[in-house]
């Protein structure tokens, strides 16, 4: 059998839209926490964290890519050090960075001008593996097309992780 012969064009990736300033991501508790009067946030090793998209401008944005190892990069550090992802989360952010084809793009949404929008959760142990107990401080940071800007940082959430 044969079939008819297809014929196509491949285009260049359309350029990615700026992102607003106004735009920002803000990190929560799943479950909300009190912040003891006299130090950080208290954690234990299983406790989600979640993000939240913040849309203090003027314009609707449109939020497309939602893979959360592409499209999320939280930055944790300890004692003013970096703590690198897991080994299965580096090679899964390694090899979507290579092929875009591998990032899982789900249906869209507009986050209108002055609202919030929660977006997916994450586990520390998901990201990091096992974290000794400690002060830490977690940022995060937002893309939402393949190839796009990325969001600017989260302001730090400072926490302690109890044994």
């Amino acid at each position: 059998m044969e079939s008819n012969p297809v014929t196509f064009d491949v285009g260049p990736r359309k350029v990615p839209n700026p992102i607003p300033d106004g735009l920002k991501v803000r990190l929560v508790f799943e479950r909300p926490k009190q912040q003891p009067a006299n130090g950080p946030y208290r954690l234990g090793f299983n406790d989600g964290l979640v993000s939240e998209l913040v849309n203090d401008s003027d314009k609707r944005v449109y939020v497309a890519v939602i893979d959360k190892y592409y499209g999320h990069r939280p930055a944790l550090t300890k004692d003013g050090q970096l703590i690198p992802y897991s080994d299965e989360v580096s090679k899964l952010i390694d090899s979507k960075e290579k092929d875009g084809r591998l990032v899982d793009v789900v249906n869209g949404f507009w986050l209108d001008p002055k609202t919030v929008q929660r977006l997916d959760g994450f586990s520390l142990k998901q990201w990091y593996g096992p974290l000794a107990p400690g002060i830490y401080h977690l940022t995060d940071r937002r893309r939402f097309e393949i190839g796009g800007p990325w969001t600017k940082g989260s302001a730090e959430l400072i926490f302690e992780i109890i044994p």
